[in-house]
């Protein structure tokens, strides 16, 4: 297992560069402080379709760093929703 595939794998609510769907994507970004379309281009160019994290970033014009940093956001986010889904998921059966 290499490095990538081991800090993606090791958490189910991680997103794994590649496997995100578009859609799930774009909420997240719209839930996120993330505002910056190269940085927002170059993340779904890693998440969504699975392009190299470095070549997305020469492709976007974007520094390594600023990204990892994006990303680290947007995986904190996407725990947090997976972590408040059982308080939704209890309120759909009461009103059911």
């Amino acid at each position: 297992m290499n490095k990538v595939s081991y800090i993606y794998d090791k958490k189910p609510w991680h997103l794994r560069p590649g496997e995100v769907h578009p859609e799930h994507f774009r909420m997240l970004i719209e839930a996120s402080s993330i505002h910056s379309p190269k940085v927002i281009l170059a993340m779904e160019d890693f998440l969504v379709r699975g392009i190299p994290r470095k070549v997305s970033c020469e492709i976007h014009r974007v520094s390594a760093g600023y990204i990892s940093i994006a990303l680290k956001r947007l995986q904190s986010l996407s725990y947090t929703v997976v972590m408040m889904y059982p308080y939704y998921a209890e309120e759909q059966y009461r009103a059911e």
